[in-house]
């Protein structure tokens, strides 16, 4: 076995078990109730806690199972694939059989902290009509991305990635269990991460608050995290009474249920077409 085979298996796998035992440890934890201060400095100042929280999620979400468990994914269906694939260039314009640091350093950030920049904002954007349970929220969050940014990309049907790797059905089984953990992880790290900094001006909100850092390159995302919390500055919890009515929450879970069945529903006929092209 050549020496990158070996230094990718113990990065790789060792992020994928890192992982796994942030969802086992705090997959069980449940989340606090959304909190409204009145004041605007106050609602802003939890605006910023709550958004960073989740980005931060979302991140180390992102680099440890989409980002470095994605790589090692790439690599196992590389070696199934036979001799037929070695060489080929794939959906990424990455050549299948060939690991290379900058090939690598390249899929983490754009697929590994995209996608965790991604399912932070979309589990921020949930977060009042998720389950409570850490885990399974975050399962929820990555079945709403499954069918939409899942589909148009790595279980499109169209990607050439599936006519040069084999099996197929291996290829189908890994993202898909990728992604379900990708959403546990995020899941139980943004409750985690929610629960230890609970005050406002928690000195423990230092490594959150880094999470917004990258932001700064991404002046559409900046110009709305900037209107996410003057907005919750300027409505000083006012909207807060209204979405707890048990009326209100009921019609947003139930729309998110069926938004999480359509999202299923456009998955399965995803691989379906895949697994029968």
């Amino acid at each position: 076995m050549r020496v990158e085979n070996v230094v990718l298996l113990l990065v790789c796998g060792g992020a994928l078990a890192v992982a796994g035992i942030v969802v086992v440890r705090w997959g069980g934890l449940e989340r606090l109730p959304a909190e409204s201060p009145r004041a605007p400095g106050g609602a802003a100042l939890e605006a910023v806690r709550v958004l960073s929280v989740h980005l931060a999620a979302g991140l180390v979400a992102g680099f440890l199972v989409t980002g470095l468990g994605g790589r090692l994914v790439m690599r196992v269906l590389g070696a199934t694939s036979g001799g037929g694939a070695q060489g080929r260039l794939t959906e990424a314009d990455e050549v299948v059989g060939r690991i290379t640091f900058g090939g690598s350093l390249a899929f983490v950030i754009f697929v590994g902290l995209g996608s965790g920049l991604l399912g932070g904002l979309v589990a921020l954007a949930l977060r009042r009509w998720l389950p409570r349970r850490a885990a399974l929220s975050g399962l929820v969050v990555a079945a709403v991305m499954l069918g939409t940014v899942g589909v148009a990309d790595p279980l499109s049907p169209d990607n050439v990635d599936f006519r040069i790797l084999a099996p197929i059905w291996l290829a189908v089984l890994l993202i898909l269990g990728l992604g379900g953990l990708f959403g546990a992880t995020l899941g139980a790290l943004a409750v985690r991460f929610d629960a230890g900094t609970d005050r406002l001006g928690d000195r423990r909100l230092g490594p959150a608050y880094a999470a917004l850092v990258p932001t700064v390159l991404l002046p559409p995302l900046l110009a709305g995290e900037v209107a996410y919390v003057g907005l919750r500055a300027a409505g000083r919890g006012r909207l807060a009474p209204f979405l707890a009515r048990p009326a209100v929450s009921r019609a947003g879970q139930v729309l998110l249920a069926a938004g999480v069945v359509w999202a299923l529903w456009r998955g399965a006929d995803a691989t379906r077409t895949i697994l029968t092209a």
